[in-house]
C-alpha cells in the first residue's frame, strides 16, 4: 500500500502543498496517523477524496454568506461617500 506525501498530492491534484494542508486542517482529507511532522496518507483515503468530486477547499468568496440588508445600504452609503470626496479633490 503506497502512502502518499503532501507533495506528492499537490502534484498529482496540481495544486500547493499549502492548499493540501489546508484541506488536512479543514477536516477534508485524513492523514495517518504518524507521530511528528510527518503527513502521509492511504491510498484509500486519496480514492477517496478524488471520489467525492471534492475540487479543494472553499475559497473565501464560496464561504460568504449573503448580504443583509442593512450591510448592502451600509456599502452602498460607504461607496458613495468614497465617490463624493473623490469629486471633491
Amino acid at each position: 500500500m503506497p502512502a502518499f506525501r503532501v507533495s506528492d498530492l499537490a502534484k498529482r491534484w496540481q495544486c500547493s502543498p499549502k492548499t493540501v494542508r489546508t484541506m488536512i486542517r479543514g477536516g477534508e482529507l485524513n492523514p495517518l496517523p504518524f507521530t511528528g511532522r510527518l503527513i502521509r496518507f492511504s491510498e484509500e483515503e486519496v480514492l477517496r477524496w478524488e471520489q467525492s468530486g471534492s475540487r479543494g477547499p472553499k475559497t473565501a468568496a464560496q464561504e460568504q454568506k449573503p448580504m443583509s440588508k442593512a450591510d448592502f445600504e451600509l456599502a452602498v452609503g460607504m461607496g458613495r461617500l468614497v465617490t463624493k470626496q473623490r469629486q471633491l479633490r
